[in-house]
């Protein structure tokens, strides 16, 4: 097992560069897209979480050690065996997954219908969203430093294969991430060796899975949703191995850098002139509990910004870092807000958890993405 506690010469600080490194790439790419300076008032987010994060870190008493520890870890052992469990099962609710369904099939319309539907709007698919963003990085990185290697590998291996069945790339990313940066900081090459190979794997078999053309297929029935414009021709030739391994790392490096940045100038780009800010019923939980009618922020824009996917029937989501949803939500106040929020959590693991690994602040980064 690996200690919790961190000394020194690790210090916490880098996940707050991180942060403010990938705020700031997000930012340039929107800027690209936009071709206006309306994105920069997403500099109110992170001159927030600057601001606050500073002040805490001068401010606030040294981290204590956590108390009620023997309770704690048996809790978050149930929490990640739930959390596993309800993974998994997600995507086999409606049916064959997603992924299956489009390695099954070489026509676009069919593979684009089943992923705008992997996820639904109900609670089941609100709690999905919130558990992959929130719960499951932080507990990947507590089953590798808490428990045997063979316990932890099973539920890691539940959480991450069931998300991966629901064609979402982001996801298996955001979950390993900060188990990546863990083995980096502690040198364990092997780890981090392992952490890079699934990613990437699960990301090329996902591309693969969405771009017939990639396995062999000479003529496809309808190629209008691809993931980079190029892909957009009726008919595609077969392709050998090497150039679907190009093409699926040239659609991630696309994804990575250019699709956020479009996808954030998109939403500024329509909110509030075209879409009224959601005064918080755009969350479940504040729409049941206010009485307003809940709306589906990321599926009400792409029906916007897509019209002709939408006429289809596609039920797209564009989905766009956390900060950016608070501002449709509440306008500048979000930004604020969110930047807040997002340097009080890290203000308060440090305090709670007894100077945790970093590792563990870079789980709370990637809630902000």
């Amino acid at each position: 097992m690996t200690s919790l506690r961190i000394t020194s010469s690790r210090s916490p600080v880098w996940p707050v560069v991180l942060y403010i490194v990938g705020s700031l790439i997000v930012l340039a790419s929107t800027l690209m897209a936009s071709g206006s300076p309306r994105p920069l008032i997403l500099l109110l987010h992170l001159g927030a979480f600057v601001a606050v994060t500073a002040l805490g870190w001068l401010l606030l008493p040294g981290p204590k050690a956590a108390a009620g520890k023997a309770l704690l870890h048996p809790f978050l052992l149930c929490l990640s065996a739930v959390t596993a469990a309800f993974i998994l099962a997600y995507p086999w609710l409606n049916g064959a997954p997603p992924l299956i369904v489009a390695l099954s099939t070489n026509d676009f319309d069919i593979i684009a219908g089943v992923r705008s539907r992997a996820i639904s709007s109900d609670i089941a698919g609100f709690v999905l969203r919130m558990v992959v963003h929130g719960a499951a990085p932080v507990l990947i990185l507590y089953l590798f430093l808490t428990t045997p290697r063979r316990f932890a590998l099973g539920l890691v291996a539940a959480m991450v294969g069931g998300a991966s069945l629901l064609l979402f790339k982001s996801m298996p990313l955001i979950m390993l991430t900060p188990l990546g940066f863990f083995a980096a900081l502690e040198r364990r090459w092997r780890l981090l060796a392992a952490v890079v190979a699934t990613v990437a794997g699960i990301l090329v078999c996902q591309v693969i899975a969405t771009n017939p053309h990639l396995r062999g297929y000479a003529k496809l029935a309808v190629a209008h949703l691809v993931v980079t414009p190029a892909m957009a021709d009726d008919a595609r030739p077969s392709v050998g191995t090497v150039q679907a391994f190009r093409v699926s790392v040239a659609g991630l490096l696309d994804r990575a850098f250019k699709r956020p940045g479009e996808g954030v100038a998109t939403w500024l780009a329509l909110v509030p002139d075209k879409v009224p800010f959601s005064k918080g019923c755009s969350v479940r939980v504040i729409a049941l509990w206010s009485g307003c009618e809940y709306r589906d922020l990321p599926r009400e824009i792409y029906a916007i910004a897509y019209p002709d996917y939408a006429a289809r029937g596609l039920r797209g989501s564009l989905d766009v870092p956390h900060y950016v949803q608070d501002y449709a939500m509440f306008g500048p106040l979000g930004l604020l807000f969110s930047g807040v929020a997002a340097a009080a959590g890290l203000l308060t693991l440090r305090l709670a958890a007894g100077e945790p690994h970093p590792a563990y602040f870079m789980a709370i980064v990637m809630t902000a993405f």
